[in-house]
Formats: structure tokens, sequence, C-alpha cells
């Protein structure tokens, strides 16, 4: 975390941060069947809280079907069709 104090944000906003960010070395797809509405809201443009929260819910009924894209891609949320029942 300590690498974003360059970007001048207040390292007492980082340390509050600290137990919910992870820094990666490359870009990484986020698991819509394990993440928090948050972390799905954050990670796509466009994408309202509320909505978030509603995909978190929908997937309780049953997993998303993840597609075969490249890691390196991610797809957009809204291209993760529903897995069969």
């Amino acid at each position: 975390m300590a690498q974003l104090q360059w970007l001048g944000i207040d390292p007492a906003v980082l340390e509050r941060l600290q137990n919910f960010v992870v820094l990666l070395p490359v870009r990484t797809t986020v698991n819509i069947n394990t993440a928090d509405a948050e972390v799905i809201a954050a990670v796509s443009p466009g994408l309202d809280p509320g909505a978030a929260q509603a995909l978190v819910q929908t997937r309780q009924r049953g997993a998303y079907k993840i597609g075969s894209r490249s890691a390196q891609q991610p797809a957009p949320l809204c291209s993760i069709p529903r897995m069969s029942a």
C-alpha cells in the first residue's frame, strides 16, 4: 500500500484501506462468483453498487458460467451468461 502514497493519497486513508486492497503486478480478472459487491462495482465501469449487489444476490441461486476468455482480457460483467441449473 505504501506504493500508493506517491499518488498523493492520504496516509490515514491508505491505512484504513490496507485490509481491503491488494496490489498485483499484472492485470487480473475478478471472479464474479466469489467477489463482494463492492469489488464488482469497483471494477465495472457504469455498474452502480445496487446493480452489483443484485448480481451477488442472483448468483446465490446458481453460479455464473465463466467463459473461455483469456485472463489477460477480462470480459465485461454483462457478457457473463448464467449457468443452467
